[in-house]
């Protein structure tokens, strides 16, 4: 059975649109920041994505209120689940 969150990362993924301002840098020769911002699957929010030093951070108040107290790495909200399948998509 598949997750709602991975169910809404998925319809998130599926439309490009919902991906703006997608941005990758290096941190240094070996790491690589992303940084994205991504569109609300049901309003006209947006969400700023980031990866640096292998951690996801989302300014969602799922990633707030279920990732960001937890162990870094182990929470994965809908918006860094998408953006994960879209840069999967984009090599």
């Amino acid at each position: 059975m598949i997750s709602k969150r991975l169910e809404k990362a998925i319809t998130i993924q599926e439309t490009s649109t919902n991906f703006n301002d997608l941005y990758i840098d290096s941190v240094n020769e070996s790491d690589k920041a992303v940084y994205v911002t991504v569109k609300s699957s049901n309003s006209d929010e947006e969400y700023y994505v980031s990866l640096i030093y292998d951690l996801w951070r989302c300014s969602c108040s799922d990633f707030y209120h279920n990732g960001l107290h937890k162990e870094d790495g182990s929470f994965l909200c809908k918006h860094i689940i998408a953006t994960i399948l879209h840069l999967g998509g984009c090599e």
